[in-house]
């Protein structure tokens, strides 16, 4: 459904759609490229990691992971060498999007969230 703006919105000097295009104009480079000011991105931390509830997450997260190493046929003392390793929540989701089968879109999607909750819950721990 298209919305009809009313003329005072994309008409005049004054307008938001004049503004949003000499912002845009503004923001023009005299190269002729656009300049963009990129941020690190910060994860989301949980509120108490030590409550019983993340903890219990975390340990699922990490028997999930492990038993994705064993089905792409890792051995397991490789298996849990790499979990030895990754101690972060954080990390350890990502490392388990990285293998479980799922479209392109959604892996990309979860490791664009920032809460690292949620990251586990979405993904890892499904089956």
């Amino acid at each position: 459904m298209l919305a009809q703006l009313p003329d005072e919105a994309t008409k005049g000097p004054n307008s938001p759609l004049t503004q949003a295009r000499e912002d845009y104009k503004a923001q023009a480079n005299k190269a002729g490229y656009l300049e963009a000011s990129i941020l690190d991105a910060v994860e989301m931390q949980p509120l108490d990691p030590n409550d019983a509830a993340f903890v219990a997450l975390r340990r699922e997260a990490r028997e999930r992971a492990a038993e994705l190493g064993r089905k792409t046929g890792l051995p397991d003392e490789m298996i849990e060498q790499i979990l030895a390793e990754v101690d972060e929540p954080g990390r350890l989701s990502d490392l388990v999007a990285g293998y479980v089968e799922i479209p392109f879109a959604e892996r990309q999607e979860l490791l664009e969230t920032l809460s690292v909750e949620d990251r586990l819950r979405r993904r890892c721990c499904r089956r």
